[in-house]
């Protein structure tokens, strides 16, 4: 049974939401694509005939009966009836009702159409379909003494300007009304000069030459600035250097040899200078050596030989054993010395026997005499408690629970009492030794020293310095040094020319 409902409510749902809204989805669909079709249809129609034409018109009627109103206006928003003029805009207005699933829909939409031709006539610059095809003319301005210039050009059958370019400098647009272009080209090049007036003389050239003299020959320069009576010009040398000797003498260098001599830096009156070099004048040289030594009771070591030294300590003979500690108990004495070892205890509790208790039987005779007319009485009451001790530890307080006279009482005037009760043996402490001990360590060792010594060198060298000295060459000589230039000097010419600069820009149009 419930699945049964759960079946007719899924049904229930499904007629309800999903067919609904399948059915919703599937109508709007199917009606914005046939709105878009006709808008399309209708904005190529008006396009082609330039207008609302009849055609247009009955067309219009058509799509009226299937709900649709459709409505023309220009660009200044009046209605158009009829055939439009080249170069206008039809704004065309599309509104569409259908019925949906739930209610009536209503689509709305607007399309421009730029007309392009008239009365279904081609116009100058169109092809046989009725598109524009792009063209281009060249114009000059007219020649100017400003490099900006301002001009405007009639471009015959323009309908739209697509692009100015110029040969030179920048140009830009500045208004276009129809047919007429107005341009402004800047930062042009000149296009001609015209002389205004003025003279031009030609420069003057002629040789010359001129003498350099020096004392240093390092400042003759390789060459030299000509400027004399309005000539200008560059002189290179020209020739040789002609040295000459103003003065003075020259001694040259002299050598000699010097020996025995204490420093490397040698100099004397005479004017030798130099550096000497070191050699052996006399002596010996023994290097450093060492030995290794050992057995030796001193720590400080020297011989006859010359050896000395710092000699380590080590072991010659006998040993060592380190002293030790440990820890002992149980023992019967405090005083500890066994194996080496020893040391005072402590007394600590070992062991505890633990007692126990039994009950006996005793008795006793007492002699008189007594002094009571009972004998038996006082003596049981008299001695009431017997103390009790045994061989084995045992004891204790008995008391009397009866008394009789002894044998021959008669005689001896004697009575037995007899006792009873619990004894004890108590509980016995056993006592030990314990704590640590120690063993004190065993060295029987004896030290000897060994080690490297050393014999320090012996130098007794002695030396000297010998070799070549110079006295430096002595030059007092003074030179003159003279230097010839040539070059070409030049008397530049004066132009006194004025002129007239022209500007004229070569524009090319591109339009449609």
């Amino acid at each position: 049974m419930s699945q049964m409902k759960s079946m007719l409510l899924a049904m229930l749902f499904f007629v309800g939401f999903i067919v609904p809204a399948f059915l919703l989805f599937f109508i709007d669909s199917t009606n914005q694509n046939a709105f878009l079709k006709t808008t399309k249809e209708i904005t190529e129609l008006v396009k082609e005939d330039a207008g609302v034409s009849d055609r247009v018109k009955s067309v219009v009627n058509d799509y009226k009966t299937k709900g649709y109103t459709i409505s023309f206006t220009n660009q200044h928003g009046q209605p158009v009836n009829g055939i439009a003029n080249y170069g206008d805009t039809i704004q065309v207005h599309y509104q569409y009702t259908f019925k949906s699933v739930f209610k009536d829909q209503t689509l709305e939409s607007s399309n421009k159409v730029f007309i392009l031709k008239r009365n279904g006539e081609n116009r100058p610059g169109w092809d046989n379909g009725g598109e524009l095809q792009p063209r281009s003319v060249v114009r000059l301005t007219t020649e100017s003494k400003n490099a900006t210039h301002e001009e405007t050009f009639v471009i015959p059958g323009m309908t739209r300007l697509k692009s100015v370019t110029s040969n030179t400098g920048s140009v830009e647009v500045v208004r276009v009304e129809g047919n007429r272009v107005t341009v402004r080209a800047t930062n042009g090049s000149p296009s001609k000069k015209v002389q205004t007036g003025g003279t031009v003389m030609a420069d003057d050239t002629k040789i010359v030459t001129e003498t350099v003299v020096k004392t240093d020959e390092k400042e003759l320069p390789n060459t030299i600035t000509y400027n004399e009576d309005g000539y200008e010009g560059t002189l290179n040398r020209n020739g040789a250097v002609d040295k000459k000797q103003t003065g003075g003498e020259f001694i040259p260098a002299q050598t000699k040899e010097v020996a025995n001599q204490p420093s490397p830096d040698y100099s004397d009156s005479e004017g030798f200078k130099g550096t000497l070099e070191r050699y052996l004048h006399s002596g010996t040289y023994t290097p450093a050596q060492s030995k290794f030594v050992t057995g030796h009771s001193s720590a400080n070591y020297s011989d006859s030989e010359g050896f000395v030294g710092s000699l380590s300590r080590y072991v010659y003979s006998g040993s060592y054993f380190p002293g030790d500690t440990k820890f002992v108990s149980g023992e019967l004495s405090s005083n500890y010395n066994s194996g080496g070892y020893s040391g005072t205890l402590t007394k600590y509790l070992y062991d505890v026997i633990p007692g126990d208790s039994k009950y006996v039987e005793a008795r006793k005779t007492f002699y008189g005499p007594f002094f009571s007319w009972d004998p038996i009485y006082e003596a049981r009451w008299g001695y009431l408690n017997y103390e009790y001790s045994d061989q084995y530890g045992y004891k204790g307080y008995l008391t009397s629970y009866r008394a009789e006279y002894g044998p021959n009482s008669h005689i001896n005037k004697n009575v037995t009492v007899y006792y009873y009760g619990e004894v004890f043996k108590p509980d016995i402490e056993i006592y030990r030794y314990q704590g640590y001990v120690t063993k004190p360590p065993t060295d029987t060792r004896i030290y000897r020293y060994q080690g490297t010594v050393t014999k320090p060198e012996s130098d007794t060298r002695v030396y000297r310095y010998g070799g070549k000295v110079t006295k430096p060459a002595i030059d007092t000589r003074t030179y003159e040094y003279t230097q010839k230039y040539k070059g070409t000097a030049t008397k530049k010419g004066l132009d006194t020319r004025t002129y007239d600069t022209y500007y004229q820009y070569r524009l090319t149009f591109d339009y449609e």
